[in-house]
């Protein structure tokens, strides 16, 4: 892969939005013709058609627990589409990370909102997860406030990347979730979704040099803001992506790790479920490539990127 100008710590997705969209009148204002789109999947009628999922947390499923710092909630009602939900009363004002491990894989989160429900992908598989609440003592030390388990067995692992979640924020009827539905409306077959959704980002969300400048460890991408700006980073991009092809059904990854064409740089991208295969799209590096009227590969080379953790 050539490498292309900077793209620093996270990514841009999608859009913006005007009022022609949603009146009906969706275009490419580009040349359509430089993207190459051969290498992706195509979508046949035995391929499994997902629904939008059903993101509400049933208020009833919640397991109290107790610690010095204050109460925490696990919310187990989202388990048969593999996430959780939890929530902390804290009392204090350190950070709150949460971790949440399988096996010999564990991802750490950030717990941003005081007092309300985040929800957690479990995203490594069947099996028992440990869901450790964790406080800052000072720098990188923690120490555990709590740690359960909870048992996932779903049938279909592929449903965990649907859900709305932390790093991956939609629900029908919002910014993102309505534009997807005006772009994939005459979209007969997930590979149209994917393609017409995909086109949608490069051509109309542009990299925002400046952003990686001024935002720190509780950064979550906002689609709205994205949208809006027409503007992000590479974690505004995958995060878009993903949010609108969930909406409309397509499991999609949110990955962060490094790229060939700038190995040392933190990097995200997504992962999509087409065809049923899964293929590496990176729309951030596309989009640089296409508003510079060059060519650009759809599909990229898995080989090119070193996953660091899957969301």
């Amino acid at each position: 892969m050539k490498k292309i100008r900077s793209i620093l710590a996270a990514v841009i997705i999608l859009a913006a939005v005007t009022s022609s969209v949603f009146a009906g009148s969706f275009s490419i204002n580009k040349n359509e013709n430089l993207i190459n789109d051969e290498l992706i999947p195509l979508s046949s009628g035995e391929d499994k058609l997902y629904a939008m999922l059903d993101n509400t947390l049933s208020m009833d499923a919640g397991r109290n627990i107790s610690t010095t710092a204050g109460n925490i909630q696990i919310n187990e009602s989202l388990i048969s589409q593999g996430a959780i939900g939890i929530k902390f009363d804290y009392s204090g004002d350190k950070k709150i990370k949460i971790a949440i491990s399988n096996k010999n894989d564990t991802v750490y989160y950030n717990y941003l909102t005081n007092g309300s429900y985040e929800v957690f992908p479990l995203q490594f598989g069947n099996g028992s997860y440990d869901i450790s609440i964790m406080e800052n003592l000072e720098g990188n030390k923690y120490t555990v406030l709590s740690s359960s388990v909870v048992e996932l067995d779903i049938p279909d692992q592929n449903v965990v990347f649907l859900n709305s979640t932390q790093t991956v924020k939609w629900s029908g009827g919002d910014e993102s979730s309505t534009l997807a539905l005006e772009i994939t409306k005459n979209s007969k077959t997930d590979t149209d979704k994917v393609k017409a959704i995909y086109a949608y980002i490069i051509d109309k969300i542009d990299y925002d040099y400046s952003k990686i400048e001024g935002i720190d460890y509780t950064y979550i991408p906002d689609n709205n803001a994205t949208l809006d700006s027409g503007k992000g980073i590479c974690y505004d991009y995958a995060a878009l992506m993903a949010s609108m092809l969930r909406s409309v059904g397509v499991p999609v990854k949110l990955v962060k790790g490094y790229g060939d064409f700038q190995p040392e740089t933190y990097h995200a991208w997504n992962e999509v479920l087409v065809g049923g295969e899964w293929v590496t799209i990176d729309t951030t590096y596309d989009a640089q490539l296409y508003s510079d009227g060059k060519k650009v590969d759809m599909v990229k080379e898995s080989s090119a990127y070193a996953i660091v953790n899957v969301y």
